[in-house]
């Protein structure tokens, strides 16, 4: 009877430095290859006699030197992409992180068209706060708006590029692929979506991106955990991205956004959205095996 004793035991909790660790390199990445542009920025203002304190507004900085910023925020989202790479590659054994593997959820292609239109009309709302809150002018909202319509074509499709497809795999393969993953195995589904969510909003360095980027890892955590694997949220986040950029590029100036009463457009779509998620998701569970 001695003998079985230890296979009662409760196993022992894996360990979460692993996605601290992860977190803590995506963010010194970002900081490290952001760091040389936003000296050029400064040399820049100091050259025109301006003062350097500027580079704090994105928005008017995206405007007087757009290919500067944009390759600041491509290399960004490369050395993003570098952790997670890095990250998928030492977990490949211990820990491997599902991207490609089938969906536990019926129907992963229409996941991911609701979650790409609950994603949207998220960033119709956000975009609406931050103009009626004062917020867009100092936002990075603002610098991607700009960037948006100051760049030429070639320099905008590769903005483009680099920050729907590249970010829309790698962010997710960091967030939710690693650090949420250890988290909800430490502790529970609930505690890992929405801490992980919370460090992926810190990661942007803004408020109102911030608090929008919150909810989307909210979205993109819970398809992840209960599809068990990846690839339906990096699509939804890579074209939710995409389409930003496109319509920020030939929509109307965010000046002119929806007024209040038509602000119910986008609500009701986000509503029936997750709605649909939702009832998709009960699904999911109702034919996972017992």
């Amino acid at each position: 009877m001695g003998a079985a004793e230890p296979s009662a035991l409760e196993a022992p909790k894996p360990p979460v430095w692993p996605a601290f660790v992860t977190f803590i390199a995506a963010l010194g990445a970002n900081t490290a290859a952001a760091l040389p542009f936003l000296i050029v920025l400064a040399v820049q203002l100091l050259s025109a006699k301006e003062n350097p304190a500027q580079l704090a507004d994105l928005g008017r900085m995206a405007g007087r030197f757009p290919v500067t910023v944009m390759l600041m925020l491509v290399a960004s989202v490369l050395s993003t992409a570098a952790v997670a790479a890095i990250a998928l590659w030492l977990l490949r054994t211990t820990a491997p992180v599902p991207v490609l593997e089938r969906s536990r959820v019926p129907l992963p292609a229409a996941l991911v068209v609701l979650a790409l239109l609950a994603s949207l009309s998220m960033g119709s709302v956000s975009t609406w706060l931050a103009l009626h809150t004062g917020h867009m002018q100092t936002s990075t909202l603002k610098m991607f708006s700009t960037l948006c319509t100051t760049l030429p074509l070639w320099a905008f499709i590769v903005m483009a590029f680099f920050g729907s497809v590249v970010p829309g795999i790698a962010e997710e393969a960091i967030f939710r692929g690693v650090v949420q993953r250890h988290f909800t195995a430490r502790w529970d589904p609930v505690s890992g979506v929405l801490l992980s969510s919370l460090l992926f909003g810190l990661m942007h360095f803004d408020l109102m991106q911030g608090s929008f980027a919150f909810c989307i890892g909210l979205l993109m955590g819970t398809l992840a955990h209960r599809a068990g694997t990846l690839w339906p949220g990096m699509a939804a986040h890579a074209l939710n991205n995409l389409a930003s950029f496109i319509g920020s590029r030939f929509a109307p100036d965010p000046a002119h956004a929806l007024p209040p009463s038509e602000l119910a457009v986008p609500a009701a779509v986000l509503a029936s959205s997750l709605a649909a998620i939702a009832w998709l998701l009960r699904r999911g569970r109702a034919g996972a095996p017992a």
